[in-house]
């Protein structure tokens, strides 16, 4: 049982780690739209307006993902697997 246990924490690092990829990527895309002095950006291809704010938000979820990848990979070292 502990042994599915410490491969489904490992999952869920990885699963929490791409996820983190994925956000700061997106965080760092939308750092580099060409803002407006309101702090917005509107796309033309997909009819959309980006809010500047949104940047500092995908960068923080980035990081608390990567963070709790990381504290779940290091819970799963401390279960004990029976032979």
């Amino acid at each position: 049982m502990k042994k599915a246990a410490k491969i489904f924490l490992k999952l869920a690092s990885v699963f929490f780690f791409l996820l983190s990829i994925i956000l700061c990527v997106t965080s760092l895309e939308r750092a580099l739209l060409p803002y407006n002095s309101e702090g917005r950006y509107f796309d033309p291809q997909v009819n959309v307006v980006w809010d500047e704010g949104s940047v500092f938000v995908y960068g923080f979820l980035a990081a608390v993902f990567f963070l709790v990848s990381i504290l779940v990979l290091f819970l799963q070292k401390y279960i004990k697997v029976e032979k």
